[in-house]
């Protein structure tokens, strides 16, 4: 049954490459008579000369149309589905190839800590020296045990019990591109090189913050430009919310933070002292009688979360926002870090944090994803000046707010925790917001 339906999938005729442009993704969506029917009822609905400007979208629906007619979700699914088998023949053929030409592990050569195996075919196999002396085998798919997908062209592959990272090099027929259409980002070996540039840089560290880069570990590329490269696996890292998790952590070690607790809350009181006008009183409104039920229902989360005539700030809220700012300086010191390299990257997500407990705890960030790391001195020179002039001045957009600073709120509450946030902004360069000025009529 299975081979009927291989061979059904083999027969159905090819999408023409012409139709996928710029990619699988955002390849324009085919013309349904629908579609073209609501168009031109739309057309005619706006216009004062309805007949005429039915007749101008039509026009303009047939050029379209004679251009490129789209394709369904229908096709982009079977593309997508036969370059996914494609890469998986071509895994297969590997594995044939290197059981006839087998990398000899005792006579292999490093050359610069690299070991190279180049077969007949011209498929060029790389490890690093240190990972050939710990397992040999790592590119050939004959001892992978298995072999999982995870994102478009990232998959997780297990060898000898340990789990491995591989990543395809991305091609306008995988379905995870840029939002307007592929880019084309490093190469396999460019990416493996890239990588093992950051990964040396070994494990940084700044205030509360950690920062290291995935360990790259070897490459193969087939003479038809097919490639992938293999990373160790990272695990423990967090998926969302960091600052979430970070701030338990603060909380359960109150005792490490109590000096810098106190000193931002001296601080911010006397903020709010010098600088009434970032902190303008909210007007009282008028409540319906739901809402002062519900105001009465929360008195017990209020007690719990501060008094609402606290005029200190509440450990919950520096925590908090020590959490979100800690996360936030860790994102900057992973970019400071690739812009001193020379380098800039169009991927703004490539990373993910782990929290390292201790009696202080820290977050750690660990910079991935090298496929749009782009060496170039001066546009990192660029942005980082750009990044320097956008900090002058600590405006709203940056400020962090406690997740308590909600309906239930005192007004003190939410002064102080913005007071605070202005501090935690100026000890990281910023400056605060000029002084507003009132003006009387």
């Amino acid at each position: 049954r299975k081979a009927t339906q291989l061979a059904s999938l083999l027969e159905t005729p090819a999408v023409p490459d012409q139709y996928l442009v710029p990619d699988i993704t955002n390849a324009p969506a085919l013309q349904t008579s629908e579609f073209t029917k609501w168009q031109l009822e739309t057309s005619r609905r706006y216009s004062d000369d309805p007949d005429a400007a039915a007749a101008k979208r039509a026009a303009e629906i047939r050029a379209d149309v004679e251009r490129s007619p789209g394709v369904s979700d229908a096709e982009r699914q079977l593309v997508a589905r036969r370059y996914r088998f494609a890469r998986d023949i071509k895994e297969l053929a590997l594995m044939a190839e290197l059981h006839d030409e087998p990398i000899d592990e005792q006579a292999a050569q490093s050359v610069d800590g690299l070991v190279t195996h180049t077969l007949k075919s011209g498929t060029k196999l790389v490890l690093s020296e240190e990972a050939h002396q710990m397992t040999p085998a790592l590119l050939n798919p004959a001892r992978w045990e298995s072999r999982r997908q995870l994102k478009d062209r990232v998959y997780a592959v297990r060898i000898d019990g340990q789990d491995y990272i591989l990543k395809e090099k991305k091609t306008p027929r995988h379905t995870d591109t840029k939002k307007h259409g592929h880019v084309e980002g490093l190469t396999s070996e460019q990416e493996f090189k890239t990588a093992q540039h950051f990964a040396n840089l070994g494990t940084l560290e700044k205030g509360d913050v950690r920062l290291r880069w995935e360990k790259p570990l070897g490459y193969v590329e087939f003479p038809d430009g097919y490639s992938f490269c293999l990373f160790e696996r990272e695990t423990g890292l967090i998926a969302s919310g960091a600052s979430l998790h970070l701030q338990g952590e603060i909380e359960h070690a109150a005792p490490a933070y109590s000096q810098e607790f106190e000193e931002i809350g001296r601080q911010a009181k006397q903020l709010i002292a010098d600088r009434e006008d970032l902190f303008p009183s909210e007007p009282r409104r008028r409540q319906s009688g739901l809402t002062r039920v519900f105001e009465w229902l929360s008195q017990p989360f209020r007690r719990k979360a501060g008094s609402s005539r606290s005029e200190e700030l509440a450990f919950d809220d520096f925590a908090a926002l020590k959490a979100a700012y800690t996360e936030d300086e860790a994102r900057d010191f992973l970019g400071e870090t690739m812009r001193q390299a020379g380098y800039s990257n169009s991927d703004l997500d490539g990373y993910s944090f782990k929290i390292i407990p201790g009696e202080r705890p820290k977050l750690e960030i660990v910079g991935f994803d090298f496929e749009y790391y782009q060496y170039d001195p001066q546009n990192a020179e660029r942005i980082a000046r750009n990044v320097t002039e956008n900090r002058r001045t600590a405006s709203s957009i940056y400020l962090r707010y406690s997740p308590y600073d909600g309906y239930h709120r005192s007004e003190n509450r939410r002064r102080f925790s913005e007071a605070a946030s202005y501090v935690m902004l100026q000890q990281r360069g910023f400056r605060l917001p000029p002084r507003r000025t009132t003006t009387q009529e």
